[in-house]
């Protein structure tokens, strides 16, 4: 069975594993530093894997094992949306190789339920952290998939993952963010002593606080993402905009530029700047989620707002639009058919904004009766109702 350990002056997990072509024990470094979160999960599903092909040796190894999937999901998905997908695969990797559940062939329905519950408790000697029941739930989708998939290949006779009427729970709305809190944001930003740092933090802040956008599509290049035009009104020239934003599934969508940000791509585009902010590695969505996650815990801000993170930019954007009488179906498109967002918070606001008239004619259908009974006292009749 393989394993991985640590080894004397070294700073990496090292593995030993039975080599399938020689059937002798071999060892050597994973590369994977020991004491890193994400490399010490990597290095546990290599070790399941390892596992799962020294189990399954024989003149046509892996064929029913799980070796295909990380391949399979790597083919299917964009690099994006790899990230999210192999992250599932490799907590799912850990729970098949410790039940001992070596092909798709062995895989069962209450499998299936009893991952929740192991899911939520974190082990992070395995590498291995808590996570909440929504997660658990998004894994069990990767695992359905690669169960369809394995369907497909005849690897195995059905699919237990289907249908298994496990509901989320309702995510918490996350908090708006005060014009106080927003000063004190930008502040906190013009701050930050490496430029590079800086710049990152100011754009993706300023774009995504007044379009609504995710963190993400705030990396656009101003050269061919924006476009600024002047038109005449009367004797006024005004400056109106276009920006085109790459949202989910890397599909693009036009939006209205917001005034406040024509200055800014301007000086961009007057430098010959082609993008907002690049992230150093591959992993985009990770890299900069994380280094906004540390800057508002770095600020005091978690601390003050309980569940304040850049998505509190696009839900303050459609909060705003919601006060100010903007119908849903624009606030939609304004920030990409947020439906989820955009209905939670405008279902929150709405007796504010649209019931009053039906409150006011309520009150005129009363005030016309004159009674302060239920039944009127002369005809018997209940208030309301034509005699």
């Amino acid at each position: 069975m393989a394993s991985i350990y640590q080894r004397d002056n070294s700073r990496f997990w090292w593995i030993k594993f039975v080599d399938p072509e020689s059937r002798k024990t071999r060892r050597t470094t994973t590369g994977l530093k020991v004491g890193v979160g994400p490399d010490t999960r990597n290095a546990k599903q290599l070790e399941a894997e390892y596992t799962l092909r020294e189990k399954k040796m024989g003149p046509v190894i892996g064929e029913n094992s799980w070796l295909w999937v990380t391949g399979f999901l790597a083919s299917r998905y964009s690099p994006a949306a790899q990230e999210r997908y192999l992250s599932a695969w490799r907590t799912l990797a850990l729970f098949l190789a410790e039940k001992q559940i070596l092909s798709p062939r062995q895989l069962r329905r209450q499998h299936c339920f009893d991952y929740l519950d192991w899911r939520m408790k974190p082990n992070k000697r395995a590498g291995k952290y808590r996570a909440g029941r929504n997660t658990s739930i998004l894994d069990l989708k990767t695992l359905n998939i690669i169960m369809q998939e394995a369907l497909e290949r005849g690897l195995c006779d059905g699919n237990p993952c289907v249908k298994l009427g496990i509901r989320r729970d309702q995510p918490k709305v996350k908090p708006e963010l005060t014009t106080e809190v927003i000063e004190y944001i930008r502040e906190r930003i013009r701050a930050i002593p490496d430029e590079a740092a800086r710049e990152f933090h100011h754009y993706s802040f300023e774009i995504a606080r007044y379009q609504g956008c995710r963190l993400k599509e705030t990396s656009l290049n101003p050269l061919t993402d924006v476009v600024i035009e002047s038109q005449k009104r009367g004797r006024t020239t005004v400056k109106r905009g276009y920006i085109t934003l790459t949202g989910k599934g890397s599909r693009e969508y036009a939006c209205e530029l917001h005034p406040e940000l024509i200055p800014l791509f301007e000086d961009l585009r007057a430098r010959g700047r082609d993008y907002t902010w690049r992230a150093p590695i591959p992993s985009a969505r990770s890299w900069a989620s994380s280094r906004w996650f540390k800057f508002f815990r770095r600020i005091g801000l978690k601390q003050k707002i309980a569940g304040a993170c850049f998505h509190s930019t696009r839900v303050t954007v459609v909060t705003e639009m919601a006060r100010n009488n903007v119908t849903q179906a624009k606030a939609n498109a304004y920030v990409n058919h947020s439906s989820t967002t955009t209905n939670r918070i405008y279902q929150r606001l709405r007796p504010k904004l649209d019931l009053q008239e039906c409150t006011h004619a309520v009150g005129q259908i009363y005030a016309s009766n004159r009674v302060t009974s239920p039944l009127d006292k002369t005809t018997g009749n209940r208030v309301g109702l034509l005699a």
